[in-house]
């Protein structure tokens, strides 16, 4: 497998050659088809991915994803669909990646790897020498099982991971949103340890230095506002919360705070989750008045912002899917401000 640094877009679950056309218009780099699964959206027939990957242009890869796991049945619906390339689901049970160099030369093999530990590095490890490219599949956290979980944060030193959980508080805590505050887990030697009740609080964000920010959210169920807040922490635990000072004053209150990496600006929205602004933190410490972003291009339902840890880009989410742009936009903001 050789690294590139081209980056590279697949466009997964095509439906037909009508959508194919759309994602190549788009510049996709490749196309997945998904043939049948044991479960999940996507699956189209064996016929018609054959009839898509027929139409597909030189340049463009027709990837077929598919759960066999011996490397005979793989070889021949391959040969049946007509792709040049292969995603195989899961691990192979039958045969060896050399089954696959002797049969169909020349049609590149994707090996999904699903996370479930420390011991999936080794096995990318041990796979790579012998496929195209790996394809890493997130699993759900072990650690936060049993109960629904939301809206993680891992800080920029990789050692903590702020989530909400929808669990009963401790016995003797406050629960301020019924079933739902901040829990953390610390990163140990042998992956991430038993989550413990952190405070209050919604939506996690913090700069490089690790201050921490969140939502206050103590009031929300008596008068319906939220308020950003710095966070100090002691034992791993929320102890005071310092409400910043940003005007106006919005009624519904500001929601979903995300500091830039070096804490000299913060993004958060509206308490519905959308509707962006931005305040840039002055040299006296203090807040600059909050720039409404949809006077910047942004939509109105864009919400939920996050910040790249490399302070790059800034990443967002918009009637349901994920969106970025340049971290630029709000630095040329800061410059005529």
């Amino acid at each position: 497998m050789k690294l590139t640094n081209i980056p590279r877009v697949k466009i997964c679950c095509i439906q037909s050659i009508e959508e194919a056309w759309l994602a190549i218009k788009y510049s996709a780099s490749a196309l997945g088809l998904v043939s049948e699964m044991p479960s999940g959206p996507g699956p189209i027939s064996e016929q018609l991915i054959k009839e898509i990957a027929a139409i597909i242009p030189p340049g463009i890869t027709s990837v077929l994803l598919t759960s066999k796991t011996d490397t005979q049945q793989i070889i021949e619906q391959q040969r049946r669909c007509g792709v040049n390339a292969i995603q195989i689901v899961d691990r192979l049970e039958k045969g060896s990646y050399h089954d696959f160099r002797e049969a169909i030369p020349g049609i590149s093999i994707i090996q999904v790897i699903h996370v479930s530990g420390e011991e999936s590095i080794e096995e990318a490890i041990s796979v790579a020498p012998h496929v195209d490219a790996i394809w890493i599949a997130s699993e759900k956290a072990k650690f936060a099982s049993g109960y629904p979980s939301s809206q993680p944060h891992i800080t920029h030193d990789n050692k903590r991971l702020y989530f909400g959980w929808h669990r009963p508080v401790p016995q003797g805590e406050t629960s301020y949103m019924g079933d739902r505050e901040v829990w953390i887990s610390v990163k140990t030697e042998n992956g991430w340890s038993e989550p413990k009740y952190a405070g209050q609080g919604m939506f996690v964000s913090s700069s490089n230095d690790g201050q921490i920010y969140t939502n206050d959210m103590s009031t929300r169920m008596i008068d319906g506002r939220t308020y950003l807040t710095k966070v100090r922490i002691e034992n791993e635990r929320f102890v005071v919360f310092e409400r910043l000072r940003i005007e106006p004053q919005f009624e519904e209150g500001p929601a979903h705070p995300c500091i830039a990496p070096d804490g000299s600006f913060i993004l958060f929205d509206m308490a519905g989750g959308n509707h962006l602004f931005v305040s840039f933190k002055r040299k006296d410490g203090t807040w600059g008045k909050a720039i409404d972003l949809t006077k910047h291009g942004f939509d109105q339902m864009a919400g939920g912002s996050t910040i790249t840890p490399d302070g790059k880009y800034l990443f967002f989410h918009l009637n349901s899917d994920l969106w970025w742009v340049d971290i630029k936009i709000i630095e040329e903001l800061r410059m005529n401000n």
